[in-house]
């Protein structure tokens, strides 16, 4: 019984990384996305 759970833990694994990475990128592109409509707002208020 030792086999199948390490193959379900080594799949899992590799299914988790590659899908934290996309969340990281994901986050990274909204963040600055927001940061620039901030500063977009902050420069139409100013002027």
């Amino acid at each position: 019984m030792s086999g199948p759970p390490q193959r379900g833990g080594r799949s899992a694994a590799r299914a988790a990384v590659p899908r934290r990475q996309g969340r990281l990128t994901l986050s990274k592109l909204g963040v600055r996305d927001r940061t620039r409509a901030v500063l977009k707002a902050f420069e139409l208020q100013l002027v």
